[in-house]
């Protein structure tokens, strides 16, 4: 569910001048989400942070909007 709601975003959100062909949340705890990138035929794995922590999962999609500026 996530990955569809913010996986386009992700991708140009991470580097804007060159965004990932690819961009899939791999984890989402209380303080941040890991992000698996591919670009090619390379994979990083980039952290967002939240900014304050979150204890609902509606909590970490507000908190991923406002990290992608939404």
């Amino acid at each position: 569910e996530l990955n569809l709601a913010f996986g386009a975003d992700l991708a140009r959100h991470l580097d804007p001048d060159s965004p990932a062909d690819e961009a899939l949340l791999i984890s989402v705890d209380a303080l941040g989400a890991d992000v698996r990138t591919r670009t090619g035929g390379e994979f990083t794995i980039e952290r967002i942070g939240f900014g304050r922590r979150v204890e609902t999962a509606e909590e970490a999609r507000a908190a991923m909007r406002h990290a992608l500026g939404r």
